[in-house]
């Protein structure tokens, strides 16, 4: 009896341990909570206003959120509770899909609710990390591969073809020769920035009625994936009420990776 006492004890000490020290979980306000502060105000508010339109036109929804540490949580755990909490998707759908980066801990994690398990699978998320995000991370670059991720996750989600093939080539390359893709994208999303961030440009300052010469001066360092056929960069508005969801349920599915 006393051993089993103990050993009550010592799991009740450590889920209160854990409790006690976990990182905290942001109240969620906006599409990028960016508490690592590694983004720059215009690429925050480029990627709200993607996301932002992305919900509009598909009801999913994208959540981003950047830490400085994990205070030893691992990156699952923590972005199976931000998950939950934020209520990530729609109610009944679960269609959401939150990207993770502790920036100290050189970790990040993709993890989409059980609506968007079926076209973000564990694969497709694992090749995102590798290929599109972890590239950019290396070199310090953070506003690039979080931007590319985005787009890729997007682009995933609206069933973008060109997107799609381009996974699949990487999938097919990664069995055939394991870790040797993880530069292939890096050309092809440089080539897509300047396209993607000069329409962004031209829309912010019709919208606003001036030129933006931050816009244009940051497609000669940041890079994103360009859709073809679709462009959520610049059609929605972000009101000042917050922004919640009402799904938030989520299997573990995705992937996690580091740099």
């Amino acid at each position: 009896m006393d051993k089993t006492k103990n050993i009550f004890l010592v799991v009740f000490v450590f889920v209160i341990s854990g409790l006690l020290f976990a990182t905290d979980i942001p109240r969620l306000t906006k599409p990028v909570m960016d508490t690592a502060e590694i983004l720059g105000e215009e690429t925050e508010s480029f990627l709200d206003e993607q996301i932002l339109a992305l919900e509009r036109d598909t009801k999913s929804q994208v959540a981003v959120l950047t830490v400085p540490t994990l205070e030893d949580e691992s990156i699952e755990s923590f972005s199976g509770r931000v998950f939950k909490e934020w209520k990530l998707g729609q109610k009944d759908l679960d269609n959401g899909v939150l990207l993770t980066v502790a920036v100290n801990d050189h970790k990040l994690r993709i993890e989409p609710g059980y609506g968007l398990e079926g076209s973000l699978t564990d694969t497709k998320c694992g090749i995102i990390i590798r290929n599109f995000i972890t590239p950019y991370f290396k070199q310090s670059d953070y506003e690039s591969g979080i931007k590319n991720g985005v787009n890729a996750i997007v682009g995933i989600i609206i069933e973008d073809e060109e997107l799609n093939a381009k996974i699949a080539d990487l999938e097919m390359k990664e069995k055939e020769h394991p870790g040797s893709t993880a530069n292939i994208l890096i050309p092809l999303a440089m080539f897509g920035t300047f396209f993607g961030l000069v329409a962004f440009s031209v829309a912010y300052s019709k919208k606003h009625g001036g030129t933006s010469s931050s816009s244009s001066s940051s497609s000669s360092h940041s890079s994103s994936y360009s859709h073809s056929s679709h462009s959520y960069s610049s059609h929605s508005h972000s009101s000042g009420g917050g922004y919640s969801g009402g799904g938030g349920h989520s299997g573990g599915g995705g992937a996690s990776g580091g740099w």
